[in-house]
């Protein structure tokens, strides 16, 4: 499976708007840059948290073995062990992980913009612009991923219908990324038109490829493929 389809599905998805491209015509703007920018943004402040964490441990342990003589060298001290001790491999992994995915998001467009009517599918971005006649799609497909998202499953209702159930539960599942695609022969080409997390997304997925696919006269491929990983 194309890359670039599967993130653009991932990003369409994110969008929390599955039905976004079916009212013709339709645009879905999506921010690939801004979306690494998050876990740039959660390893950045999980690094500063450890941080602090481990600043204030020094500090705690300062004050029951403190010199009352020289305090502040005392105090440098042990912040200088701190910073030499294998607790900053934390701290550090944390902030050369942020490091590396700025890296990547540098090399991210700021945006992509999808527009779709019935006649073409245009795909526009920093980078250039390309515009597909619909004709040119081979089929409508609908793909999926499984264990692509993690969701928090902490919820009341889902807490307490399990316990009531008497089954054990989890602060976190994995989901499956539904997406519908205008399959193309150029594989690079192939477009995501609709998307949505949830291992029961399945069936708005059948209706969505149906719907397009009866929108746009092309034929539908059987349903539910999986997405192999490129």
């Amino acid at each position: 499976m194309r890359r670039r389809a599967v993130a653009r599905a991932l990003m369409l998805a994110r969008l929390g708007k599955p039905s976004i491209l079916e009212a013709l015509p339709a645009t879905a703007e999506l921010r690939p840059a801004a979306e690494i920018g998050r876990f740039v943004r959660l390893a950045l402040a999980a690094a500063a948290l450890s941080l602090a964490v481990l600043v204030y441990i020094a500090w705690a342990d300062w004050g029951f073995a403190m010199n009352e003589e020289e305090p502040l060298s005392d105090y440098l001290l042990h912040l200088a062990d701190l910073a030499l001790s294998d607790w900053m491999l934390l701290p550090g992994g944390l902030l050369l992980l942020a490091g590396l995915l700025q890296l990547w998001r540098r090399r991210q467009p700021e945006w992509v913009r999808i527009s779709l009517s019935r006649e073409e599918a245009k795909v526009e971005g920093p980078g250039g612009t390309w515009t597909t006649p619909i004709a040119a799609f081979s089929a409508v497909a609908v793909r999926k991923r499984p264990g692509f998202a993690v969701r928090g499953t902490n919820h009341t209702s889902n807490v307490n219908r399990r316990i009531q159930a008497g089954t054990t539960y989890a602060l976190f599942e994995r989901e499956t990324l539904w997406w519908v695609e205008l399959v193309h022969p150029d594989p690079e080409r192939s477009l995501p038109v609709w998307a949505h997390f949830g291992d029961f997304a399945g069936p708005g997925a059948e209706r969505a490829a149906r719907g397009f696919a009866q929108r746009f006269g092309l034929p539908l491929e059987s349903l539910a493929a999986p997405a192999t990983r490129a």
